[in-house]
């Protein structure tokens, strides 16, 4: 048995895996943790493009020395050095600092940010080392997302300008690394990640503190979020996260609750911002098009009731959230006192929620054809699609 790195040696080791679970440009890696077997030297991580594998004895003491500089209240000054590099983040740039009595400075705490990386990747319920990322990103720059335009008869920009431009790409650029770094571990072939509350519930987290770098927009003063059709961009991407999680650990049922969060997230609505219109008509083929996705999903995975059970959600849940509807109109006695004029728009918005209700039907209707299609081909008689059929009907 060869011995352990020296301590020297697992900061070199260390500060080597940051660099490569951070890579510039943030991308999506495939990571895998593998015996020391099946490498040639068991402190050696291979990496080849976006692929790395890692000896598990390694991120170990890797693992070890991360809880060291998370803990500890006078830090390792080795693991110092290389932060600003591996985040993107340029040196010296001002965090916002913790309060009098037991706060850190934006280093400190950027140190045990890193530190939390290799936490994650060993111990991915450790509730601990998520808050410390969320204090992390918080504790950036808060500025607005779009950067302030300059006046007309002002084309050169002043000094608070391009400051504020530079501290909304520091938190753009800290938030997008993150969200590649979550579904990193979600998707990879990892023994327990793709599974694990606190990871879905830290990428939910991101969702709703930094809207705007998600397709979203703010809260209105209703509290409610309007995105048109930057709805449905968010959901087939986080859908497509959330199947390739289910099949990396069947019944995952954390991960299907993150995408009945994600559906309710925002109100679908006629009225977002310039440019992100989309009628009833577009709405009702997302919504189409995000059935079927998920129904070739649970088809492929017969035996997950996880999936079905979303797939019934989705189903059963309205297009338009109730909020973003307008008035109900009025009845038609209201309406002949009122005029013809009115009594004709009356008679249009029911006949047009008449006809959405009827293709919704018909949607329920095909996929519970194509379902019992399967079972009557093939034979089924998984309990899963049992409860999905009977549960239509």
């Amino acid at each position: 048995m060869l011995p352990p790195p020296s301590p020297r040696n697992i900061i070199e080791i260390y500060n080597n895996l940051l660099s490569l679970l951070h890579p510039t440009p943030p991308a999506v890696l495939e990571l895998d943790i593998l015996p020391a077997s099946s490498f040639p030297s068991p402190q050696r991580i291979l990496h080849e493009k976006t692929s790395i594998a890692i000896p598990s004895p390694l991120l170990l003491q890797c693992h070890l020395h991360a809880l060291s500089v998370l803990f500890s209240r006078s830090l390792p000054l080795p693991s110092i050095a290389p932060t600003t590099t591996v985040t993107g983040i340029p040196p010296g740039l001002n965090y916002e600092e913790e309060e009098e009595g037991g706060g850190e400075g934006g280093e400190v705490l950027e140190t045990k940010y890193l530190a939390t990386t290799i936490i994650l990747l060993q111990e991915p319920t450790h509730l601990t080392a998520a808050n410390v990322r969320k204090r992390y990103l918080l504790s950036l720059p808060n500025q607005p997302t779009i950067p302030p335009t300059d006046p007309p008869n002002n084309p050169q920009p002043d000094a608070d300008t391009e400051k504020a431009k530079g501290k909304v790409d520091v938190v753009a650029a800290a938030v997008e690394r993150e969200t590649y770094w979550l579904e990193s571990l979600l998707t990879s072939p990892l023994y327990k990640h793709a599974k694990s509350p606190v990871l879905w519930l830290h990428r939910l987290w991101l969702l709703q503190t930094f809207p705007q770098q998600y397709y979203l927009t703010p809260k209105n003063k209703c509290g409610e979020r309007r995105m048109g059709r930057r709805r449905w961009m968010l959901v087939n991407k986080e859908l497509a996260i959330v199947m390739k999680a289910g099949e990396r650990h069947p019944r995952n049922y954390y991960a299907w609750n993150y995408a009945r969060d994600i559906v309710r997230l925002g109100t679908p609505t006629t009225t977002s911002t310039a440019g992100e219109e989309v009628s009833e008509g577009e709405e009702e083929k997302e919504w189409e098009s995000c059935v079927a996705k998920v129904h070739k999903w649970c088809l492929s995975h017969p035996r997950d009731i996880s999936g079905w059970s979303f797939l019934l959600f989705l189903l059963l849940r309205t297009q338009h959230h109730p909020s973003s509807l307008t008035p109900p109109p009025p009845t038609a006695d209201e309406a002949k006192r009122k005029g013809g004029e009115e009594a004709e728009m009356m008679d249009s918005a029911a006949g047009g929620e008449a006809r959405k209700k009827g293709k919704k039907e018909a949607t329920i209707r095909e996929i519970f054809a194509r379902t019992r299609d399967f079972v009557e081909k093939y034979g089924w008689e998984g309990e899963s699609i049992e409860w999905f059929l009977g549960s239509i009907t």
